[in-house]
């Protein structure tokens, strides 16, 4: 593995940029208390610019108390609130490269990606291919989050009865497969398709992409929380997909124990660029890679890092039906993260001959 070249997941610090050097700063609103974590704890830092991204179509959410904290901290930044629709994200791709042109001179843009939509967060990094300042993520950790293991032992108890609805899961169903031209790729449409995905606790979103892309081959990616507590999720994520993974046994290798051998962790977004960089030089030239990011938020950013590398690779997303909004995750805060890319354009080039996604 090539860590040494991917920058380390560490505490937030933001110090280290001179407090004169212009930021911009963009957010998205969110429907749990740990959307305002770090604005809450984000002390004495002033925003040049600020960009709250709004979802579509509209749900309760912490908007308001947001935009308190933004204007209590920041009286002279006007925040721009920009729309994003979830069932078409291309307006909002759109409308953000225009945005983000003015931030071009920045010194710095800090992006609070805990929040956001996976296809977001791969918009919003894959749109500042040419930024020449430094990018920092940052990536507010709950020290819980939906489904706690007893609620889930009672899904399962219960799937059997139709009338029951998996309330306490993050998501469920599948409204529609998603796609927009900074995340898409004509290149190889004739050859089988290679499909990467995600487990998660919503199994339908691999079924709509099954369905959506009839792929040759299907690899599917469990993930691995750092904290003992919730090793039980990596178990739980594969049960539910066992009867796709049953498709694909040959894509899917187990070990010993029967679990998934395709695995990374759910917060080092360094285990997902490198398990996909393997994928793409194994398959890149007799196959066309679609990826999907279904899993966490720290491993859409590993995505967008390798889109950015192989921009070969064709991204589609399916948008879950319905959403968990009470329970989601805690109020309570375990970490709040931060990864800092230094010019982006350099960083990436140097990033792909490591890897020697060039060649």
């Amino acid at each position: 593995m090539c860590f040494n070249i991917l920058p380390e997941i560490k505490p937030i610090d933001l110090s280290q940029t001179p407090y004169r050097a212009k930021r911009g700063f963009i957010v998205a609103e969110g429907f749990e208390q740990r959307s305002l974590g770090f604005v809450s704890v984000c002390q004495d830092i002033a925003f040049n610019t600020i960009i709250v991204c709004r979802y579509l179509p509209q749900r309760p959410t912490k908007y308001d108390d947001l935009l308190h904290l933004l204007s209590e901290k920041n009286p002279c930044t006007k925040i721009e609130p920009l729309e994003f629709n979830r069932d078409d994200p291309f307006e909002f791709e759109v409308n953000l490269q225009t945005k983000l042109t003015a931030l071009s001179e920045y010194k710095e843009i800090v992006v609070d990606i805990s929040v956001m939509s996976k296809y977001m967060i791969m918009q919003i990094f894959c749109s500042l291919v040419s930024f020449p300042g430094s990018v920092r993520i940052i990536y507010t950790e709950p020290m819980s989050y939906a489904p706690r293991e007893n609620e889930f032992e009672q899904y399962n108890t219960l799937q059997s009865d139709a009338t029951l609805s998996p309330s306490m899961l993050p998501s469920s169903g599948v409204h529609n497969v998603v796609r927009t031209p900074l995340l898409t790729s004509i290149v190889m449409q004739k050859s089988p398709v290679l499909l990467v995905s995600f487990l998660s606790f919503n199994e339908q979103l691999i079924g709509a992409l099954l369905a959506e892309c009839n792929p040759m081959n299907l690899y599917l990616i469990n993930g691995v929380s750092p904290h003992a507590e919730f090793a039980w999720r990596e178990d739980a994520t594969q049960k539910i997909h066992e009867p796709v993974l049953k498709m694909y046994p040959n894509d899917n290798p187990t070990d010993t124990l029967g679990a998934l051998r395709q695995k990374v962790s759910i917060l080092d977004y360094r285990e997902t660029f490198n398990l996909l960089a393997t994928i793409y030089k194994d398959h890149c030239v007799d196959k066309r890679i679609v990826l999907a990011p279904t899993g966490t938020k720290m491993q859409a950013l590993g995505c967008a890092l390798i889109k950015l590398c192989c921009s070969d690779i064709h991204v589609e997303y399916p948008i879950p039906e319905s959403y968990y909004v009470e329970g989601y995750s805690s109020s309570e805060i375990r970490q709040i993260h931060q990864v800092v890319f230094e010019n982006i354009p350099e960083f990436i080039r140097r990033l792909s001959n490591k890897y020697k996604l060039n060649e």
